[in-house]
């Protein structure tokens, strides 16, 4: 999940509209594009897309994935997300050097790479950021975070509560789909009371718990998405703790550095712009 940043801060404004689906991280002009997928929200420690964007070539289009906007994410499965994505990118007419992915975005960026691959002469090369698949105990675990992220407008024992909840869910239902439905509620109702207690705006809470059921669903959608044939052409860029998904790629580049910084570490930065530039 991204941080979000004001227009100012971008290395390069968009020289033209935003494509739908997207948003522009740096203008190289008119020459090849690379598309990077992630969930973007605010407030994340970890870095993003636009950590590494100063970082690769000055002459290459950064277009990074947007969400549809809350609630009509309802009824989309995998399929539509990527269909959501490739309109713009079809419409543009403009040849994709690479596709990134970041954790469970390096699923979709598969599945991108794989339609791109149809339309254009030769596929994309495919880069995958510590990737990973939307399991069960990992969705424990963002549940978890995010609780720790509001831990500012929770009690103590609301945090202490809504962790041992969701380890105590986990343990009785593992489904993936039954788990996020059932962290979704908890979220919605936890959070809605927080903010009328603290006499918070109830209608922020309710964009806050929309943006956590809208990541559910990002993660329920790419579990109906098949990554393996095109990462197994693809090239696994790991941080210290390689995740087992990283196994599945045809290489693999590994950094002794910290999750977190992955994508603003400037060593990754240098081995991504030598990937994009050498010759196919």
């Amino acid at each position: 999940m991204n941080t979000s940043l004001n227009a100012s801060d971008a290395p390069r404004a968009a020289a033209s509209a935003t494509p739908d689906g997207w948003k522009v991280l740096h203008d190289g002009g008119p020459g090849e594009l690379v598309l990077a997928v992630d969930y973007a929200s605010t407030g994340r420690r970890e870095s993003s897309f636009f950590d590494i964007v100063p970082n690769l070539p000055a002459d290459r289009t950064v277009w990074e994935t947007t969400q549809p906007p809350l609630g009509q994410e309802t009824e989309m499965g995998g399929a539509a997300y990527v269909a959501r994505w490739m309109r713009a990118v079809t419409e543009s007419g403009r040849h994709v050097r690479a596709v990134m992915g970041y954790c469970v975005g390096s699923v979709f960026a598969a599945a991108l790479a794989e339609e791109i691959g149809r339309i254009q002469s030769e596929p994309p090369v495919v880069l995958m950021f510590d990737p990973s698949v939307p399991v069960s105990v990992n969705l424990r675990h963002d549940f978890c975070n995010v609780i720790d992220h509001y831990a500012t407008i929770l009690t103590e024992d609301e945090v202490r509560h809504c962790k041992a909840e969701a380890h105590r869910l986990f343990a009785e239902d593992d489904d993936f789909d039954r788990l996020g439905a059932r962290y979704s509620r908890m979220f919605e109702e936890v959070v809605e009371t927080a903010f009328i207690r603290s006499e918070l705006d109830v209608e922020l809470g309710r964009e806050l718990s929309d943006t956590f059921v809208s990541f559910v669903r990002y993660l329920v959608a790419a579990r109906q998405v098949d990554p393996s044939r095109v990462w197994a052409r693809g090239t696994a860029v790991s941080s210290r703790d390689s995740t087992p998904a990283a196994d599945l790629a045809g290489h693999e580049i590994q950094f002794h550095i910290d999750h977190l910084d992955i994508l603003r570490d400037p060593g990754v930065g240098r081995a991504v712009t030598e990937l994009l530039t050498a010759p196919r």
